[in-house]
């Protein structure tokens, strides 16, 4: 059903009722997979090692599907930001003309289009390319010794003395699909619930796509994931709290 205007929900960056036990539990997780990759990291290696063959390497690497993905994210990416910015410059002279109604159908105004952007920037953009990828300088599968590389496996949580070279943590191709769930962050539980899960629908096929071409480890997906969530909860919270949506 779709959320009408008119619907009384809580206010649309705040989280319903229904959505508490869900982070609660995304909250618990992250703290037992740090725990985890914290003392087993080579748990990496091991989920790589499922996608590699002694003398052929990475046998997805080329697969032409996988390469597609991984060529066209940016682009969609792309498309999608242009289409985010050409909203914000013609809503109010929809909202004008039809008197709100375009920009307030199915909760997707000027707002959701502003806090996706967002998103888009500090998860894949400052988080990952800014940060993660200029500073962890962790190697990729296949730059490693264990997958014909040259490099030694160094865990999520080491950090690398070439970052320039090696840029597996995190994933920002992973990242940039996990940031769809930013496109619910204004809109009413119905549509919030419906892009949460495109967004991790998209990011996770992503990311195991680049898991299984030897372009990223396991761990690299999880924490891309977990950068853009963190992400959209400060998000939602400055939002709700310093910028409340307006009343009519």
């Amino acid at each position: 059903m779709i959320d009408r205007p008119g619907n009384r929900h809580p206010r649309p960056t705040e989280a319903p009722p229904e959505a508490r036990p869900l982070e609660y539990t995304l909250g618990a997780a992250l703290f037992f997979l740090l725990a985890i990759y914290a003392k087993f990291p080579l748990l990496d290696v091991w989920i790589s090692a499922r996608y590699f063959q002694p003398g052929q390497g990475f046998v997805l690497a080329s697969s032409p599907v996988l390469g597609a993905l991984h060529t066209w994210t940016p682009r969609v990416g792309l498309a999608l930001v242009a289409l985010l910015l050409a909203w914000l410059a013609i809503s109010p002279l929809l909202a004008w003309l039809l008197r709100q109604r375009a920009a307030r159908l199915m909760g997707f105004g000027r707002r959701t289009a502003v806090l996706a952007l967002l998103l888009a920037l500090v998860g894949p953009g400052l988080l990952g390319e800014g940060l993660a990828k200029q500073t962890m300088g962790r190697p990729r599968p296949v730059q490693t010794e264990l997958f014909g590389g040259t490099q030694p496996f160094q865990g999520p949580f080491q950090i690398g003395d070439n970052p320039a070279e090696h840029r597996s943590f995190f994933s920002t191709t992973a990242a940039a699909g996990f940031a769809l769930m930013g496109l619910g962050l204004a809109c009413g539980p119905v549509w919030r619930r419906r892009w949460w899960i495109i967004g991790l629908v998209t990011g996770s096929v992503l990311g195991m796509a680049r898991v299984m071409q030897g372009a990223h480890f396991f761990s690299d997906v999880v924490f891309a994931f977990y950068a853009v969530w963190l992400s959209q909860l400060l998000l939602a919270w400055v939002a709700d709290t310093w910028f409340p949506p307006r009343t009519h």
